[in-house]
């Protein structure tokens, strides 16, 4: 999320692009159809450049839940490339176009041994990049990067045990408690989830699914 964010306020304070050309990138990359998953890619939020510095100040955010980042980080080099040409050497877009590698990688279901040792190269790689693009930004979330791939041959691919299915209950728990007009709320709420939950199981079953990954699922 932050490197994302990094790189817009870099490309709009640069004037490689300005944020309104990124965001009708974005709704038109949005509406084509079968182009990621409409409901998760979001506008960029012009808190992005709450900075009038050629740096962002630390903390800078798309404003975009977890599940809205990663969709747009998938993305990402589809919306994007065709506003950064003539400036495709500019070193915090080399970073980001690492990163997007690792982004697909650590989205994978399954990884092999190739998969990792790819995962391997690519951190490694944008370790040196983003260094270049930011110097001054090095964080304890880039050194973590490092331990991702001895993380994935000893528990498997990260989707397997990542937060995003826990943050998604919480926001179905939420729902389930508002649809239940608040009378007998606990109850009600239990009620609606175990309900969704056999529709989950259908869901999987028709469409042949072993792997129950509850983001799959249409929420209540």
């Amino acid at each position: 999320s932050s490197e994302l964010a990094e790189l817009i306020h870099d490309c709009v304070h640069k004037n490689v692009f300005t944020l309104e050309a990124l965001n009708e990138r974005i709704t038109k990359y949005r509406d084509r159809r079968q182009a990621g998953d409409r409901y998760k890619l979001v506008p960029v939020h012009n808190s992005v450049l709450n900075s009038e510095q050629r740096q962002p100040v630390q903390g800078v955010s798309l404003r975009m839940n977890g599940a809205q980042v990663k969709e747009f980080a998938l993305c990402s080099l589809e919306i994007l490339r065709p506003l950064m040409q003539g400036h495709t050497s500019l070193p915090s877009w080399k970073s980001w176009q690492i990163m997007h590698v690792i982004v697909q990688l650590i989205d994978k279901k399954s990884m092999g041994v190739k998969d990792v040792e790819q995962l391997d190269m690519a951190i490694r790689a944008h370790a040196f990049l983003y260094k270049v693009a930011w110097p001054s930004r090095l964080r304890p979330k880039l050194h973590f990067l490092a331990h991702f791939p001895l993380e994935v041959l000893l528990c498997g691919p990260a989707r397997h045990y990542w937060c995003f299915a826990f943050e998604r209950k919480n926001m179905d728990v939420k729902r389930a408690v508002e649809a239940s007009n608040y009378k007998d709320a606990s109850g009600s709420a239990m009620e609606t989830l175990s309900f969704r939950q056999v529709f989950a199981i259908q869901f999987a079953k028709n469409k042949n699914d072993t792997m129950l990954d509850e983001e799959d699922y249409p929420a209540i």
